[in-house]
């Protein structure tokens, strides 16, 4: 079975959309650990071409988002709290700044 560029995007879309879900879910739960390794594993995927930057800034906001509330409750991951927080917001602005649309602070 072959998948074209365009089903293979999707199929990323849906998985990763998922893993950001069952990784908010494990956080709700209080298994942050397991929440963690989601995302982390989640994040790996971020490097193959055929995944949409809106995609890829969606997962990066997610992860970012839930990295801060995680430090918040540990204290712990400071400095991949900031990297990640960082890089989606640079992927963020970027996409504001394809699509025309007026930049704000996030």
């Amino acid at each position: 079975m072959t998948l074209s560029a365009k089903e293979i995007t999707a199929h990323y879309s849906s998985s990763l959309q998922a893993l950001r879900e069952i990784a908010w879910s494990y956080y709700y739960q209080g298994q942050l650990n397991n929440a963690m390794n989601l995302f982390k594993q989640g994040s790996q995927l971020l490097g193959f071409p055929e995944i949409a930057v809106s995609d890829q800034t969606a997962f990066l906001l997610k992860y970012a988002e839930f990295l801060i509330a995680n430090y918040f409750l540990t204290n712990q991951d400071e400095e991949l709290t900031r990297a990640t927080t960082l890089q989606a917001q640079a992927m963020a602005l970027s996409s504001q700044d394809q699509q025309g649309r007026p930049q704000h602070s996030i």
